[in-house]
């Protein structure tokens, strides 16, 4: 599974879980700049009000890990 479709599914876990407990906004926008395998690579997750943020359903690729402030990295 690449980044982008890492990053896309969390996003859309985030908007499901969001409409069950009320209005937010996820602020972060895709990754603009190209990833490559084998390069480390992070991203911070951004809501409006500030959420946090947790795996809850599967699990996420080996190595990779997610802050509860958001920040998914290796």
């Amino acid at each position: 599974m690449n980044a982008r479709r890492i990053l896309t599914t969390l996003l859309l876990l985030a908007l499901a879980s969001a409409n069950a407990w009320g209005v937010i906004t996820v602020t972060s926008l895709p990754p603009t700049s190209p990833v490559l395998i084998g390069q480390s690579y992070s991203f911070q997750l951004t809501s409006s009000p500030t959420a946090t943020w947790a795996v809850t359903t599967g699990l996420l690729p080996t190595g990779m890990s997610m802050t509860t402030g958001g920040l998914l990295s290796p």
